[in-house]
């Protein structure tokens, strides 16, 4: 699949498990980014500097939330 380039390594992770969204895939690939989120969040020093990476991974975390929740109503009929 074909996707644009983004900066780091969790983030282009995450848009491949949003562009999942009605496949078959869409649980494992939704786990692999929050997996990558987690990484970066633990390795990410919380400071002023990081402020804009910090706030995208939060948005992150709330979208794979809201796709996996979705994904769930889906799969079981509702």
């Amino acid at each position: 699949m074909n996707t644009p380039s983004y900066g780091a390594p969790w983030q282009q992770i995450f848009v491949h498990a949003m562009l999942e969204i009605d496949s078959p895939r869409v649980a494992s690939k939704i786990a692999a980014a929050e997996d990558a989120v987690s990484k970066r969040l633990n390795e990410l020093p919380l400071n002023q500097a990081n402020a804009e990476e910090l706030q995208a991974l939060i948005s992150a975390i709330n979208k794979l939330r809201s796709a996996k929740a979705e994904a769930v109503a889906r799969h079981s009929g509702y």
